[in-house]
Parts: C-alpha cells; structure tokens; sequence
C-alpha cells in the first residue's frame, strides 16, 4: 500500500504530458491532411471537403485518443502497482547496490583517513583486515522507520521505471498507432462518399456563391453582345453585305451603301428616284426622241434628310427597300414596251 501512495503520487504529471503528446499528435495528423487534400484538390473543393468532412472525423479521433489514453492512465493512478517484468528486480537490485556504494565509500574514507577513493594512496602500516571488515558490516540502520522507508522507496522507484516504460509503449502503440494513424485512411472512402446526403455532395463539388455570381453577370454581358451581334447581322443583310466581308470591301447593288455617320441612313440615287415617281403618274409624260431624257429631282436629300439611327426601325427600312424593288420592277416593264409618242415636239 505504501508503494502504491507513493506510486500514485508520482505518476500524476502523467496526465498532462500525455494530453500535450497527444494533442501534438492530432494536430501532426490534421496539418497533414490538410496539405494532402490541398495538393490534390482546388482551393474551394480542398477547403469544403476538410472543414465538412475531415475535421469533424478528425474531432472524433481526438475524442477516442482522449478516452484510449484516460483509460490507460487510470490502470496506473488506480490500480495496484503488480508486475512480472524481470526488470523491477534487476532496478531493486541496482537501487539497493547503489545505497551500499555510498555506505562502503564512507567506510573506507574513514577507516583510511583519505578523502576520496579516486586516487591511490601508499599505506605504510599495516592493515588490520578484520578492523576493515567489521567496519563495513557495522554499517546498519537501527531506526525501523527509516529502514521501511528506505524499503519502500527502493521498491517504489524501481516500479516506477517499469510501469513508465509500460505506459510510454501503451500511448505509442495501442493510443497513437491504432486510435490515431491507422484510421486516418478511413476517414474518406469511397463507400462515405457514396453514403455523404445530396447537400453535402453539393457545398463539397457544386458551386461557390462567388462562381454562380460570376457566372450570371457573365451570362448576361454573353447576352447583351449576342444580342448585338444579332442587330448588327440584320443591319448588315440589309446592305446586301456578306456578315463575312467587311463594309467598305463590297458595295450593294441597285441601292447606294448606308452612311457611314449613320447605318439606318439611307441614300436614294437619281435612278430610283426617277422610277419612284414615274411609277407614282398615273399619266406619265411622253418622251419625245429629238428630247433628252430629264432626270428626276432627288426626292429625299442626303443631308437635309438623314434618319437618326433611333429613328429608323429595321421594319421600316426592309419595307421601303421591298417597295422599291417593286417599283424598279415595274419601270423595268415598262422600258422594255416602248410607248408611241402621241405627237412630236416641233424642230
């Protein structure tokens, strides 16, 4: 029982020291983990799938680490000290020769009159060798209590050595090795990914608020160019331009090309303005042979009538050109049926 107090009191400090090796341990495996997942993952997926998934596991762990670890340490604070390790009575053994050193060492300083036993020393008188040997065995303890505690604490020390080399391969292997190490591959299978629920598949693989954000106001600005894309397109058809060719490559033709202050400003030539009011007569003049055909004024100017772009719809510039073919097409007809003059002018 004495040895067990004084065991028990000695080994206190253990509980400490094995939570601080215990949390330097985790926290090795965590920082660990946490470089693995960021080397083979990106940065928002690495971060998702450690804070989610890995340290909750990893939090588990130290939970089991704690409870592996009290239990133990609860063998040795309250149990009884009981060993069959042939090291105690090597350790007995070795305490109890060292107490007789001392013992001997002062004997001998004062049975020769020196001061150390390191050096040698010449003795020229003799030596009464029973004197020597009654001397070391003279050296008993008559006080019962000192003797017991002497006892006592030889044994308590030499327990402690055994029951501390215990303890320490305990934490290495069966706390640290197998609660620890050994469940860190099973900490992300195939088999928990298969079971995580749909939520967590998504925070872990889907996307980030700051990519869908992104995403939508890059979609828009992709909708908004189409868009003008599409616009530019129809202006371009109007022209009679290939959307491959440039504007200033290839010219329409029957109709003059847009300004270029303006795409929906439009510039009739003196022949179309000619067949537009020619087909707009309900008696046209007759032409007379000796008579030089007079062109008609231009209907709209250029520069006193230019439409603002905001002005002009597509609609109404793809119903004016349709109209105006019709008309070409019908003072073509006309042209080819010549008409006989009614009278001619006089010489």
């Amino acid at each position: 029982m004495i040895v067990k107090d004084l065991f028990q009191e000695q080994c206190i400090p253990w509980e400490d020291i094995t939570q601080n090796h215990i949390d330097a341990a985790w926290r090795a495996a965590r920082d660990f983990l946490q470089h693995a997942v960021s080397y083979v993952a990106d940065g928002a997926t690495s971060k998702t799938l450690f804070h989610k998934v890995l340290l909750p596991a990893l939090g588990g762990l130290r939970h089991t680490l704690e409870k592996a670890s009290g239990s133990f340490l609860m063998s040795h604070q309250r149990g009884h000290p009981i060993t069959y390790n042939h090291y105690f009575t090597e350790s007995l053994q070795d305490t109890r020769a060292d107490r007789q050193k001392e013992a001997f060492r002062e004997a001998l300083q004062s049975y020769f009159g020196v001061d150390s036993l390191s050096t040698s020393h010449s003795v020229e008188h003799p030596i009464n060798l029973r004197g020597l040997f009654n001397t070391l065995l003279q050296k008993t303890v008559p006080d019962m209590t000192r003797f017991a505690s002497e006892e006592a604490l030889d044994c308590m020390l030499a327990y402690y050595k055994v029951a501390l080399k215990r303890f320490v391969d305990d934490i290495a292997t069966e706390v640290i090795e197998v609660k620890l190490l050994s469940e860190l591959p099973t900490l992300f299978t195939p088999i928990s990914a298969f079971e995580m629920p749909k939520e967590l598949v998504t925070q872990i693989a889907g996307e980030s608020e700051e990519s869908q954000s992104l995403r939508e106001q890059l979609n828009k600005k992709l909708w908004v160019l189409t868009k003008g894309s599409d616009t530019c397109r129809r202006f371009v058809g109007i022209r009679g331009l290939d959307p491959n060719d440039t504007i200033d490559d290839k010219k329409p033709q029957g109709l003059t090309a847009l300004s270029d202050k303006s795409y929906c400003s439009i510039e009739l030539s003196e022949e179309d303005v000619a067949i537009e009011s020619e087909s707009d007569n309900e008696h046209p003049t007759p032409r007379s042979p000796a008579i030089p055909d007079q062109t008609a004024k231009t209907e709209f100017d250029h520069e006193g009538h230019t439409t603002e772009p905001e002005q002009l719809s597509a609609a109404h510039v793809r119903a004016t050109i349709i109209k105006r073919g019709k008309k070409k097409e019908k003072a073509a007809a006309k042209m080819q049926s010549p008409v006989e003059p009614e009278f001619e002018y006089p010489a």
